[in-house]
């Protein structure tokens, strides 16, 4: 078999695995916003009470546990993307890697925050001034904090995401309608990022809309890479090169 073959078939391997880690990424997304979700924690107990309940503590505990896992995959969908495009245009593409692979390390550290929550909550602080002051101040607050930094991760995944299906534009590496419509997509995701953090209270449904989009374009684009691959009849001649 030629190096030719053996390039074109790694690279339609790592296609492959962008599309399983895109539907992944998704479905863990889905679950965690079930189990991470402050809003629902603080409707589930009463306020003013000095432990947090131990289920509640328990949900967030692996709410949390498994967002750590969903910012893993989406690492190894950045370096899947980068051995998949790097043929294509090795910086454009190592630079959609660098953002989203700040996506996935940033996302990552913030998973601390629920667990310092958590770590707050069952302090076993005494009922009264302390324990009103724990669920009325301290956990808002660390609930604020965690929503500016996931709206910080949303600003990396926009211009990540753009940067890699620019790529898949430019060398018609999948129908040139579904990349414009994920570069579209990005630029909303980096957009909404921008609301966010300069208008925190806003319209719910703009992120509804947005997410929704997003969350329904990445499924669509995973099946496609799952089942299809990649186009590489345009892809540009270069030197084998084998994976780190």
């Amino acid at each position: 078999m030629s190096k030719v073959n053996l390039k074109n078939g790694l690279i339609q391997r790592y296609a492959r695995l962008s599309g399983f880690l895109y539907l992944a990424i998704i479905l863990i997304a889905i679950l965690n916003t079930s189990l991470i979700d402050t809003g629902i924690f603080y409707e589930s107990h009463t306020f003013g009470s000095s432990v947090l309940p131990l289920e509640d503590a328990f949900i967030l505990r692996i709410g949390a546990a498994v967002e750590l896992f969903m910012y893993a995959a989406v690492l190894g969908l950045s370096w899947a993307l980068y051995i998949v495009l790097r043929e294509m245009d090795e910086r454009l593409a190592l630079l959609g890697f660098i953002f989203r692979a700040a996506e996935a390390i940033l996302g990552g550290i913030s998973t601390i925050l629920p667990f310092l929550l958590i770590s707050f909550l069952e302090q076993g602080v005494s009922k009264g001034a302390g324990g009103s002051f724990i669920y009325d101040v301290v956990a808002p607050s660390l609930s604020g904090v965690r929503g500016i930094s996931l709206d910080i991760v949303l600003f990396f995944v926009g211009i990540g995401g753009s940067i890699f299906l620019y790529i898949f534009y430019k060398y018609r590496c999948v129908p040139r309608l579904l990349s414009i419509w994920g570069v579209i997509t990005y630029l909303s995701m980096m957009t909404l990022s921008f609301i966010s953090l300069i208008y925190p209270v806003h319209p719910t449904w703009i992120e509804s809309a947005l997410y929704g989009s997003g969350a329904l374009f990445e499924c669509v684009f995973g099946l496609w890479l799952m089942a299809k691959g990649v186009d590489l009849s345009n892809m540009p001649m270069s030197p084998y090169k084998q994976p780190l």
